[in-house]
């Protein structure tokens, strides 16, 4: 691929116009932080992954340097962002699997089926279990009712990568009728308030278990449509508190009142000390170009 070439991509998405957008752009590792910055700016997709032009010959053993941004600022892991750059590089290399060199590490990116649109398979980080919320005050800051959100278990922020609160909600029809407050927010966690990831475990479409919303409103992400590294969170948070008993294989749809349906398949499971987390999802090409230049976001 040539320095400047860029892919346009639907992510978690069943057919074109779904999911959540993402660019992919090539680049030549030469570029300051600053350019990338005002490249994911101008493109203000939630999320601009940036690759080498020069693909590794064997990606499954030589991991992808990747870099994600928000229009906002830069994020060591994300989940579409992850599955799309895999997509890009089995597009461009043929490879089965994919490790991608993020800054949390190396993840790792498979395929099943390979007929149609093939899911795109990404292991996660072991979660981290961190603090629980109030969930009155939560429920002010989602502009709910109390009663809307569950205080057994409790929101809890969870970590397998980026760290996002969840928040386990009564019914689909409190999924619907949430707002961010982000003032509220600031409350609760400060200057530092983290991704919001609620959900309830009532699903509009058949075979799907979970409905669920994200909004990062201090990532400059109002909502999400759909957010593959909060969905591992999810996973690890369901495992915890049971939720769905042992362990998880379910289907969460996302984005639906935003008008871009996406699907997210989870698996789950736990083998003794360690927890083996996997999110993955269908990618539709949109649209592909060029930059214009670099030197232009100088």
């Amino acid at each position: 691929m040539r320095v400047g070439d860029f892919e346009i991509l639907d992510v978690f998405a069943e057919r074109p116009g779904a999911g959540n957008q993402l660019a992919v752009v090539f680049a030549s590792g030469k570029e300051s932080t600053g350019v990338l910055q005002r490249v994911a700016r101008e493109f203000n997709f939630s999320e601009t992954v940036f690759l080498p032009a020069e693909l590794p010959v064997d990606p499954a053993n030589s991991g992808v340097p990747t870099r994600i941004f928000t229009p906002m600022e830069e994020l060591p892991f994300a989940g579409h962002p992850t599955l799309g750059a895999s997509w890009v590089v089995r597009r461009h290399t043929g490879a089965k699997e994919v490790i991608l060199s993020e800054g949390v590490g190396d993840i790792h990116t498979w395929y099943e089926g390979d007929r149609g649109d093939p899911i795109v398979w990404m292991r996660q980080r072991e979660p981290e279990y961190l603090e629980f919320a109030d969930p009155r005050a939560v429920a002010a800051a989602l502009c709910l009712q109390p009663d809307d959100v569950s205080a057994s278990p409790a929101p809890q922020r969870v970590s397998t990568g980026l760290a996002f609160l969840l928040v386990p909600l009564a019914s689909r029809n409190a999924v619907a009728r949430a707002r961010i407050n982000s003032e509220a927010l600031a409350d609760i966690y400060g200057v530092d308030a983290p991704p919001v990831l609620l959900f309830a475990r009532e699903a509009e479409e058949p075979g799907h278990q979970i409905r669920a919303r994200m909004y990062a409103p201090h990532l400059g992400i109002p909502e999400d449509p759909a957010t593959g590294s909060a969905a591992g969170c999810l996973v690890a948070y369901l495992l915890k508190h049971r939720l769905l008993g042992d362990s998880v294989d379910a289907v969460m749809e996302q984005g639906y009142e935003m008008g871009r349906p996406s699907v997210l398949h989870l698996s789950g499971r736990v083998y003794g000390a360690h927890t083996v987390i996997n999110v993955g999802g269908a990618v539709q090409l949109v649209a592909t170009g060029s930059l214009v230049s670099f030197q232009a976001f100088e």
